[in-house]
């Protein structure tokens, strides 16, 4: 039979994800998931983002092809990482003043049509 295709149909999306991941962090910056960067590094330089450009553009196996073989234990610190990469983004201001934005903006626009401005007599200039 097709041994790659049961190998392969073991692994859930989130352990591919993690696959994914680790062999990106080896193959590009070359830090090892068991390196105490690994997870800053994840972090800061949005790596699961930068993941899903390649593969949508189409280069991620390129990038990834001259990976060393990645150690399967080093799976188990992408959990941590990719939780440590979630608080860090939606903690960020950008994110919070996209949230508040949408909020300010219907509030305002409610009060706008609730009190219309005052009317001047005085003419505008032309």
């Amino acid at each position: 039979g097709n041994r790659m295709g049961k190998v392969h149909s073991i692994l859930s999306k989130e352990q591919a994800e993690a696959f994914d991941i680790v062999r990106w962090c080896f193959a590009v910056p070359k830090i090892p998931a068991d390196s105490p960067r690994f997870s800053w590094y994840v972090t800061h330089w949005n790596v699961p983002a930068k993941i899903a450009y390649a593969k949508k553009t189409g280069t991620f196996e390129a990038t990834v092809a001259r990976c060393d073989p990645i150690d399967p234990a080093w799976l188990r610190f992408v959990p941590a990482a990719l939780e440590r990469h979630r608080q860090f983004w939606s903690s960020l201001p950008s994110a919070r003043k996209q949230t508040t934005a949408n909020s300010t903006t219907t509030k305002n626009s409610a009060e706008s049509t609730a009190k219309p401005a005052p009317k001047t007599t005085r003419k505008k200039a032309m």
